[in-house]
């Protein structure tokens, strides 16, 4: 196990991030903190959502719009 956390130590040197108890007992438990650039969430969430897209039928496409402009002026009147 010392061995392991030594190991550890080495690494966050080597990435150059800084070293504390914390964060070698957060690595030991596979917690390490990672950062996500706005960008990075930005990008991630449009291709799951370009996935799920795809997996949807054309014809429900279509009609979902219709449906909504019904339901709206249902609202309305």
């Amino acid at each position: 196990m010392r061995v392991k956390f030594y190991q550890i130590y080495q690494d966050l040197e080597l990435e150059e991030k800084i070293v504390s108890a914390r964060a070698i007992v957060n690595r030991y438990q596979g917690k390490d903190e990672t950062f996500k650039t706005l960008y990075n969430v930005f990008k991630e969430y449009n291709d799951n959502l370009e996935t799920r897209m795809k997996q949807i039928p054309n014809i429900q496409l279509k009609l979902t719009p219709d449906l909504f402009f019904l339901k709206y002026k249902k609202n309305i009147t």
